[in-house]
């Protein structure tokens, strides 16, 4: 509002008494329009630790399947290996005794003790753990400290040379060959295929009777 140059002095006086006193109502409005809002730093931080929470969850039931299905795997080797010698003697499972018992643990340990080495490897944990020495610690080792001496000396020399070279170049033909997802496809492919090949060897001749029968059954059924 611009006062026009009519006005007394009393008129631009009462104008700028209100302008102030609107200016101070519509900031003590904001202000507590503002403080009744709540933080938005408050809300991240409760939402973050939720979704920590939700991930720690996740984490937690993803390994107990993962582990879940390890065991029912070597659960279902150890069976195979109990019952074996079962069907090799052409007996029943009434004959099940000490010995199938002895190799079912040996059947579940074996397999199992293969899946933890393996994924204390991957995750960067000694297998057999750790053992404090003069040094600190260092990862616990089965073989003598003697054998493995021996074992880099052999190495260092000219076969054992050739060996280790060996080695990594079939542990970099192992990476190629199965760094892509067709890749390992076809390796699965190839590798079932005796599955057909020996079905037809085996039941070959049977498959031929049964169509053979069949044959002559239609023939008896058709008249011809």
């Amino acid at each position: 509002y611009r006062p026009t140059a009519n006005a007394g002095n009393g008129t631009i006086a009462a104008v700028q008494s209100a302008s102030v006193e609107y200016r101070d109502m519509t900031t003590a409005h904001i202000t507590d329009h503002s403080s009744a809002t709540p933080a938005r730093g408050g809300r991240g931080g409760s939402g973050g630790r939720s979704r920590r929470a939700t991930g720690i969850a996740l984490a937690r039931l993803a390994a107990v399947a993962r582990w879940t299905l390890a065991v029912a795997a070597c659960l279902w080797i150890a069976l195979c290996v109990a019952v074996g010698p079962l069907y090799w003697a052409d007996s029943s499972i009434a004959d099940f005794g000490a010995v199938n018992w002895l190799f079912a643990v040996v059947g579940f340990l074996v397999p199992f003790a293969a899946v933890v080495a393996m994924t204390r490897w991957a995750n960067g944990i000694p297998v057999f753990g750790w053992s404090s020495g003069k040094n600190g610690l260092h990862p616990r080792r089965l073989i003598p400290a003697g054998a493995r001496r021996a074992a880099a000396r052999l190495l260092a020399s000219a076969p054992g040379s050739w060996v280790s070279r060996t080695g990594r170049f079939l542990a970099r033909v192992c990476v190629r060959a199965t760094d892509r997802w067709w890749k390992i496809a076809l390796i699965l492919f190839i590798g079932w295929l005796w599955v057909p090949t020996t079905l037809l060897s085996a039941f070959g001749a049977d498959i031929r009777s049964q169509a053979r029968e069949f044959s002559w059954a239609w023939n008896q059924w058709t008249g011809l």
